[in-house]
């Protein structure tokens, strides 16, 4: 089981130009006219957020003007032997995965596999690291990408450092898949918490991983709990049991289902009632989730 790592250090080039201070170059091609702006990664129109809050490896917004097809490719450069790193995207999630394991060898293995995502205008997806690996390495990312109806172009590349620690824990993963121990999400009236639904198979003893999602004045805020347990239903507040902090939650994601459980983006009896009570039996992709907008 590869567990995913988070970033220590920030740099960057773009098109050839260095980053200076927090800020740094994208490069931007628009109607045949190329113009560089210097502007921190967060607020660009390829927007790069490497802390997101939800504990993500980093955080893509698009704040192009229209739908945006990026490529990303992951290389590398520190060590630059003995290691190697490969590009998935999960298009149930639409979150872009990179693992990173030994050098295999193989020439016949591409360093990248479908590595391209679609992102809204105005949404975001998120990338993640998987390591089998324990070192920190140098990693280079490089996005292309196009934005629909128009002839904008974006090249951007970042390098990042990354603690790696590779946990195998395939002997205490679970079994059958996490799907099948949850029937879905309730979330109760008012802005008081959210009820994890388990299925007849799930063990009294069986831990799961949530994700909850909650709006944080016009932001959106996450927090992340490992090794909560199934009794048949699990009681979250936004603080994992402690005091409430009077924000709702908007969306539930639990390690090991693809995508997450929104309050709003599936037609169900309640929705768009703040102080209704409502049951979400199906996922949405996170990019795609109505607290996206």
């Amino acid at each position: 089981m590869k567990r995913r790592n988070f970033i220590l250090l920030l740099g960057g080039a773009s098109s050839g130009a260095m980053s200076v201070g927090t800020g740094a170059f994208s490069s931007v091609s628009a109607e045949r006219e190329v113009s560089v702006n210097v502007v921190e990664d967060e607020n660009a129109y390829l927007g790069l957020n490497e802390d997101p809050e939800n504990g993500k490896f980093l955080k893509i917004k698009n704040q192009f003007a229209g739908k945006l097809t990026l490529r990303v490719n992951a290389k590398i450069v520190e060590p630059d032997t003995g290691y190697e790193s490969e590009v998935e995207v999960d298009y149930e999630s639409g979150e872009v995965d990179i693992e990173i394991e030994p050098e295999t060898g193989d020439e016949t293995e591409s360093e990248t596999g479908d590595n391209t995502v679609t992102i809204g205008l105005g949404k975001r997806t998120y990338v993640t690291t998987s390591c089998e690996v324990d070192r920190e390495l140098q990693l280079e990312l490089s996005f292309f990408g196009t934005v629909e109806n128009s002839e904008t172009t974006v090249h951007k590349n970042r390098r990042f450092t990354v603690d790696c620690t590779y946990e195998n824990d395939e002997s205490t993963s679970s079994s059958p898949a996490t799907q099948n121990k949850v029937s879905g999400v309730t979330f109760e009236s008012g802005n008081s918490g959210v009820i994890v639904n388990t299925t007849d198979s799930a063990s009294d003893n069986a831990e799961f991983t949530v994700t909850v999602y909650y709006k944080d004045n016009r932001d959106i805020t996450s927090i992340t709990k490992d090794g909560l347990s199934g009794d048949k239903t699990l009681q979250l507040k936004q603080t994992f049991g402690g005091t409430n902090n009077g924000n709702q939650i908007v969306g539930v994601q639990i390690a090991g289902i693809s995508g997450v459980f929104d309050r709003e983006a599936i037609d169900h009896p309640g929705k768009g009632d703040p102080g209704g009570t409502v049951t979400v039996a199906d996922t949405v992709p996170l990019n795609q989730a109505s607290f996206q907008d």
